[in-house]
């Protein structure tokens, strides 16, 4: 046992940061929501957890498989590989670092809204000038073309969450 009174505060302190710095390390992986798998912080996983839930009915607010709106559907796949993101498209601009458009990764999250104001629409980079959205319009979460006329007309930036590929 340690005697406070002969190591002082500061050794106390040191080892209290010593013992959490080696809880956080040997802590267990993060298990994925949906499949009970480890969840991987990478672009391929989160590409492919996005594409899990075309389909899917847009629900406004909605966060699970049931229904999602584009925030929702953004902080659920997120979730699942592991990476924690606000809940709202205004919020989850504000995470990560600036992209530029043709520097996009698959797993970047892409913004969509009026000049002037923050984003009100999210989806996820996949690739070759596509994203994979919930669609209001559409009513079901879909992919879509940047270069199609009201996404390329109301784009408003990449950011990316995930480390570099």
């Amino acid at each position: 046992m340690i005697d406070p009174r002969r190591t002082g505060i500061w050794a106390l302190l040191a080892l209290a940061a010593a013992l959490a710095t080696a809880a956080g390390c040997a802590s267990p992986p993060r298990k994925s929501l949906w499949s009970g798998e480890e969840a991987e912080s990478d672009s391929s996983s989160v590409v492919a957890i996005a594409r899990s839930y075309l389909g899917v009915p847009y629900r406004y607010g909605g966060a699970d498989r049931s229904g999602v709106d584009c925030s929702g559907l953004v902080m659920r796949v997120f979730a699942t590989a592991g990476i924690e993101l606000p809940r709202s498209c205004a919020a989850q601009y504000g995470r990560g670092v600036e992209v530029a458009r043709d520097e996009l990764a698959p797993g970047d999250l892409v913004f969509f809204g009026q000049a002037g104001s923050l984003p009100s629409h999210v989806g996820i980079y996949e690739g070759d000038g596509r994203f994979i959205h919930a669609s209001v319009r559409d009513s079901r979460v879909r992919r879509d073309s940047l270069d199609a006329s009201w996404f390329r007309q109301h784009y408003r930036g990449g950011r990316r969450v995930l480390p570099p590929p």
